[in-house]
């Protein structure tokens, strides 16, 4: 029987063109995979970079706010029967506002008494306040409690107030341990409050009408 090289021809340029194209769909699975590959490491890559990106945003604004936090320090406290007395500094690195000193009898806490002493600059001199005299009733004993850092039994007896320009309020609490002689404990940490009642950061000193008006 005589070979038909017509068919035979055709047959191997169909094998040809198989392998061909086998070998073509081969090639384009292996380059989808390469630039699939330096596709993820580019969006890993730029995720990494995005995710330093606003580690240091974070940062430069915890700097920041650092940077112009007020720190009031109780420089001094001392009551009588009829008002206190105090002197406070400011420590800090910005101006702390509206300075306000709340003070209660550790032995009536119902027996308390505000302050206003205004503005406070950093470095400025130790600013005496006095006058402050006590009032009987209306329980403001929220200004004085969970306070960061108390022990158990620790009576908050005097709490520090400010604002911070970037609108933020502090609070800085202190456990007085001889009321005639003026000595306190070492100050309680800060505590920072923003003004958002939907914040995560608000708490409810920061709106006290008693303090803020």
């Amino acid at each position: 029987m005589a070979t038909n090289w017509v068919d035979v021809g055709a047959q191997l340029a169909v094998a040809c063109g198989t392998l061909t194209l086998a070998g073509v769909t081969a090639w384009m699975a292996r380059r989808t995979h390469e630039v699939a590959k330096k596709t993820s490491d580019l969006v890993e890559s730029s995720l990494r970079e995005a995710k330093a990106t606003e580690t240091l945003a974070a940062e430069a604004r915890t700097d920041r706010q650092l940077a112009w936090r007020p720190q009031l320090e109780l420089a001094f406290f001392s009551q009588a029967i009829d008002k206190f007395q105090f002197q406070v500094r400011n420590t800090g690195g910005g101006p702390a506002l509206q300075v306000v000193c709340v003070a209660r009898q550790s032995d009536n806490v119902n027996t308390w008494s505000i302050v206003r002493a205004g503005d406070i600059r950093p470095n400025d001199p130790v600013k005496q306040v006095g006058g402050g005299a006590w009032k009987d009733g209306g329980n403001h004993n929220s200004l004085f409690e969970e306070m960061p850092g108390a022990q158990e039994g620790d009576i908050v007896t005097v709490v520090l107030l400010c604002s911070d320009v970037l609108g933020r309020r502090s609070r800085f609490g202190y456990a007085i341990t001889d009321k005639a002689g003026g000595s306190f404990s070492k100050p309680l940490p800060a505590e920072v409050s923003v003004l958002d009642e939907d914040h995560p950061q608000h708490t409810g000193w920061a709106a006290d009408p008693l303090v803020w008006g």
